[in-house]
């Protein structure tokens, strides 16, 4: 994996569309504290997680628009207070795995990665859903760095809207067109990056 390249792909992805965020490295000791702590939650992070928190820590990372509202990135520091609704507070305890770690949300949304894989593939659930269900979002981690840098370019920078029902609605049928083309050419970009996200449940319905 080329996660300190995926990530320097998207901050400068960001800052072209005039988003904040950006990724730094970290010391040892302060990754190595919260990764104990977690731990200590019964969570199992990895040597390949870790590594990317040492190199990579997201700062102020926000993918805005995504899928479904804004996708936010935690830092190492809020790993812990991420872990807190999604495992001791909802459904989802009974069913949580230990390799499971949150790294992100979208609206309520928990985006975590498999730390027993090598690759950390990028998975989410979806709280109203009832019964945990994750859906593979991006096959590893960098892949999914890489995934929200062109998101951002096929929408963001080109000032497409994600959801063409509401334009629909707002009768925009100019931006309708738009962003039902770009869905189009993002689903045939993933399908070439990444084949087995792209056959996922999470991207076949995302626009619906």
């Amino acid at each position: 994996m080329d996660l300190q390249g995926a990530a320097k792909i998207l901050s400068e992805t960001l800052a072209r569309a005039g988003q904040s965020g950006h990724f730094e490295a970290l010391d040892d000791d302060e990754v190595n504290d919260i990764f104990a702590d977690l731990r200590d939650l019964g969570l199992e992070p990895s040597r390949a997680l870790r590594a990317f928190y040492k190199m990579c820590d997201p700062l102020a990372v926000e993918v805005n628009p995504w899928v479904y509202g804004s996708l936010v990135l935690y830092p190492v520091r809020e790993l812990i207070l991420a872990h807190d609704p999604v495992i001791f507070e909802s459904a989802r305890k009974e069913n949580w795995r230990s390799r499971w770690i949150v790294i992100g949300t979208a609206v309520d949304d928990p985006y975590f990665v498999d730390a027993a894989k090598p690759s950390l593939p990028v998975y989410t659930d979806t709280v109203t859903a009832g019964a945990l269900r994750p859906k593979l979002v991006a096959s590893s981690l960098d892949g999914f760095l890489r995934l929200c840098a062109r998101w951002t370019e096929m929408f963001a920078l080109a000032g497409i809207g994600v959801n063409a029902r509401i334009l629909h609605s707002q009768q925009d049928l100019e931006g309708e067109r738009r962003s039902l083309a770009a869905w189009v050419r993002f689903r045939a970009w993933l399908a070439e990056a990444d084949s087995r996200a792209a056959e996922s449940e999470f991207w076949q319905h995302a626009s619906d």
